[in-house]
């Protein structure tokens, strides 16, 4: 029995707009979203999509938060200076207010904007 060139469910991604499980899709970031990443660490690729770079980063801000804490418990700095070094934290991980959506660039259809 031949098996179909096909996926099942396909057609139903293409129909509802949704890009199908093979496509490859590239991401153009902003350029000071790519900045900021690469200061936490974070290199994404073109084919790394910016939900998944926003749970990374995400994570590295959610450890740091843990790790803060945990010192403050330690006594390693007074609690009176927790909200303090959280608001720096948080300065830090402002990309994270950003909307997802704002983090790459349209994707460049080809037709000439001057026209």
């Amino acid at each position: 029995m031949e098996i179909p060139n096909h996926t099942p469910g396909e057609e139903d991604c293409e129909t509802a707009g949704a890009v199908p499980h093979n496509a490859v899709v590239a991401f153009r970031y902003r350029p000071e979203v790519l900045e900021t990443l690469l200061r936490h660490g974070l290199a994404p690729r073109p084919d790394t999509s910016p939900e998944f770079a926003r749970e990374a980063l995400s994570g590295l801000y959610r450890h740091e938060i843990r790790r803060l804490r945990d010192r403050m418990l330690r006594k390693e700095f007074p609690k009176r200076d927790y909200a303090g070094r959280v608001d720096l934290l948080r300065r830090r991980y402002v990309l994270l207010k950003l909307p997802v959506t704002l983090w790459t660039l349209e994707p460049d259809d080809g037709r000439d904007s001057a026209a």
